[in-house]
Formats: C-alpha cells, sequence, structure tokens
C-alpha cells in the first residue's frame, strides 16, 4: 500500500464515495465518515482553516493498493493539554467497494508500525475519535491494540489511543 498527499484533482472521484449508487455500503461512509461531507469539501475546509484542528499540522491522504483508492484520511498532528504530540486519525474513510475486506485493520496496522513517520511525524500516541455505533471501526482499532480511554459528554464517541513504543 501507498500513503500519498490527496490532490484534489486526480482525487477528486473519491467524493463518489458517498453515493448511494457507487455503492451499497455508502450508506457506513456518510454515517460515520463523511456525515454527507464530500472529501473535497472536507480538503477544502482543511486548507482555509488551518491550525484550527492542529498546532503542528494536518494532512490529508489517500492510500493506494495499485491502482485502486482504498481509503481517505485525514492526520491530525498537535500537543495535547500535556504537552504530548499525538497523531490523530479523524476520518479514515475506506472505500466503501472494500469494507469489510481486511484494508482497515491493514492500514491501521501500517500507521502503527511507521508511527506515522511517512508524514514527518513522531507522536507519543496515536488518537482516533470513534462513533460509538461503528462497532465495525472499533473492533478495527481494538484488534491493532488501541485501548478506549475516555467518551464525549453525550457517549457519542468513543476515544482510542495507542502509546507508540
Amino acid at each position: 500500500m501507498i500513503f500519498r498527499m490527496y490532490d484534489k484533482t486526480l482525487d477528486l472521484d473519491i467524493d463518489e464515495w458517498g453515493s448511494s449508487s457507487y455503492s451499497t455500503n455508502s450508506y457506513v461512509v456518510n454515517k460515520y465518515a463523511l456525515f454527507s461531507e464530500k472529501p473535497s469539501e472536507i480538503y477544502d475546509w482543511y486548507i482555509s482553516h488551518v491550525g484550527e484542528m492542529s498546532d503542528i499540522f494536518d494532512k490529508i491522504i489517500v492510500v493506494t493498493d495499485g491502482s485502486i483508492k482504498i481509503a481517505f484520511i485525514v492526520f491530525n498532528y498537535f500537543h495535547d493539554e500535556d504537552g504530548k504530540k499525538v497523531c490523530g486519525i479523524n476520518p479514515i474513510l475506506v472505500n466503501p467497494k472494500y469494507i469489510n475486506q481486511g484494508f482497515g485493520k491493514r492500514i491501521i496496522k501500517e500507521i502503527i508500525e511507521r508511527k506515522c513517520e511517512m508524514f514527518d511525524m513522531k507522536p507519543d500516541y496515536i488518537y482516533a475519535g470513534i462513533d460509538n455505533d461503528n462497532l465495525i471501526c472499533k473492533r478495527m482499532f481494538e484488534k491493532n491494540g488501541f485501548v478506549s480511554y475516555d467518551k464525549s459528554d453525550d457517549e457519542g464517541f468513543i476515544y482510542y489511543k495507542y502509546i507508540i513504543k
């Protein structure tokens, strides 16, 4: 798998992942990752709001396997309240045509193994906030060694972390 920077001119087709005509799994993408926004709109928001999500930087990544675009990921690199460096994953969007085929688990495993260093990050831990109802995603992170450590006030999101060793 190759991790590369999102390029709006090359990756505009990823916007179709949320369309019901693209895949029967597109509803999952909209419900848990996009909230009916297009990836290009997420990209545009980050370009026009530099520094609002991260005090170090944000990276928007596409993961490919051969010629197939497998995932769209937003990485937030920031300091937590204790000054530790964090690689936040928010969101990770697996191509709906390839959901439940092990790609998400492989991507998370590679992020852990490479310690987010593929994008000049050297975090103390990796973080993900996951919708409490998204059982598939929660299991995917748990199987890769992430542990839950907190939840949102409304209990809609569970927060996971993986300590870099």
